[in-house]
C-alpha cells in the first residue's frame, strides 16, 4: 500500500493518510483520553526514578490535546460525510443517531445515581444550561459536539467559497471572542473556556477535510516542521506547567496538529499489524469510552483499591470496566437506532 510517495528529487506525504489511518488515530486518542484522566500516584510508584516520574506526569498533562485531535478528525470526517450526501436533514439525522442515544442513556443513569436535584437538574445539565451558569463539565464535550455538528453545513459552504481566508477569519473571530470574554466577562468565560478555546481545532479540521479527501500531497519537509512544532510546544508546556489553563489550551492546538501528522505518517510507513488491530478496535469505541470513563472512575473510587496508595488498582479496574461497558453501550445504541430512528425515516 502506497503511503509516502516519491517523485524525482522530491518526497511527498499524502494527507489521505489521515483518512487511511483513521482507526489507529482514534485508538491513540482514546488511550490518551484515558491517560490524561488517570491520576496514578507516579511519585509513589516510581520513588527511585524521579526523572521518569516527572516525564510521565508531563506526558499525562499534555495528553489532554487528544480532545483537540478528536475535534480536528471530527471536522475531517464531517467533510467526507457531507460531501457524499449534502442533504442537511440526513446529515443531522446521522449525527443525532451517533451522539444522542449514548449521551442520553449514560447521563440519565449518571444523574439517577449521583444527582439530588432530580429531573430538573438533569435537564439543566443535558441542555448545557449548567455549563454556562456553573461551569458544570459532566457532559460538556458531547453537547459541544452537537453544536459543532449543527453549524457544520454552514462552515462547509463557507470554506468551499472562501478557502483558507474563511478559515483565518473564523479562527480570528474565535480568538477575539476568547480575548473579549476573558477580559470583560471572566466569570462566564471561566465556565465555558474549555469548549470555546477549542473551536479553532474544529474549524481547522473542517477546512482540512477537503484536502484529505482530494488526497493532496505535501512536501515531507512538513513532517520535519511537525516534529519541530511538537518538540517546541512540548518544552513550552513543560516550562509553563503552572501557567493558566488558557495558555495551556492554546498549546494543545499545535500539539494536536503535529501529533496527527506524525502518527498518520508513522502508521502509513510501518505495518505494525498487532498494534493496528488493537488501536482500530479501541478507536471504534472512542466516543463511548470518553463518555463513560470518568463516570466509572468516580463511582469506583470509594470502594476499589482504597488501600492502594498509588491508585493503580482503581484506574486499572476503571479502564477494563469502561471497555466492557463501552462495547455494551454501542451495541445497545445500535439496536435503539434500528428500532427508533429508522422508523422516523
Amino acid at each position: 500500500m502506497k503511503k509516502l510517495s516519491s517523485t524525482p528529487g522530491k518526497s511527498t506525504f499524502s494527507l489521505s493518510a489521515l483518512s487511511r489511518t483513521r482507526g489507529q488515530l482514534y485508538g491513540v486518542m482514546t488511550f490518551l483520553i484515558f491517560f490524561c484522566h488517570t491520576f496514578v500516584r507516579y511519585d509513589l510508584l516510581l520513588k527511585n526514578a524521579t526523572v521518569l516520574y516527572v516525564g510521565i506526569e508531563h506526558l499525562r498533562h499534555i495528553a489532554v490535546s487528544a480532545v483537540d485531535m478528536f475535534l480536528i478528525m471530527s471536522g475531517v470526517s464531517l467533510y467526507f460525510s457531507y460531501s457524499a450526501d449534502p442533504r442537511t436533514k440526513e446529515f443531522y439525522k446521522k449525527r443525532a443517531m451517533r451522539i444522542l442515544p449514548p449521551m442520553l442513556f449514560v447521563s440519565a443513569i449518571w444523574f439517577a445515581l449521583i444527582s439530588k436535584g432530580g429531573a430538573a437538574d438533569y435537564l439543566r445539565s443535558v441542555f448545557f444550561i449548567t455549563f454556562f451558569t456553573e461551569g458544570n463539565r459532566n457532559f460538556w464535550f458531547f453537547v459541544f459536539l452537537l453544536f459543532c455538528y449543527l453549524i457544520y453545513p454552514l462552515l462547509h459552504k463557507l470554506f468551499s467559497k472562501t478557502g483558507i481566508y474563511g478559515l483565518i477569519a473564523c479562527v480570528a473571530l474565535s480568538v477575539a471572542c476568547n480575548f473579549l470574554l476573558m477580559n470583560f466577562c471572566s466569570d462566564f468565560y471561566n465556565n465555558i473556556e474549555v469548549a470555546l478555546i477549542r473551536i479553532p481545532s474544529f474549524l481547522f479540521g473542517c477546512w482540512l477535510g477537503k484536502y484529505v479527501k482530494e488526497e493532496k500531497s505535501i512536501s515531507c519537509k512538513w513532517l520535519f516542521v511537525a516534529v519541530f512544532v511538537y518538540l517546541v510546544t512540548f518544552v513550552a508546556a513543560f516550562i509553563n506547567n503552572s501557567a493558566t489553563e488558557t495558555i495551556f489550551y492554546y498549546m494543545c492546538f499545535p500539539l494536536a496538529i503535529s501529533s496527527l501528522m506524525l502518527l498518520s505518517a508513522l502508521f502509513s510507513r510501518f505495518a505494525l499489524k498487532t498494534l493496528t488491530v488493537i488501536l482500530t478496535w479501541l478507536g471504534g469505541y472512542s466516543l463511548e469510552f470518553y463518555l463513560l470513563y470518568e463516570k466509572v472512575r468516580d463511582l469506583a473510587r470509594p470502594t476499589i483499591g482504597t488501600t492502594d496508595e498509588t491508585l493503580l488498582i482503581l484506574y486499572s479496574f476503571a479502564f477494563f470496566v469502561t471497555i466492557a461497558l463501552a462495547v455494551g453501550l454501542k451495541h445497545l445504541c445500535n439496536i435503539f437506532n434500528e428500532k427508533i430512528f429508522k422508523k422516523l425515516s
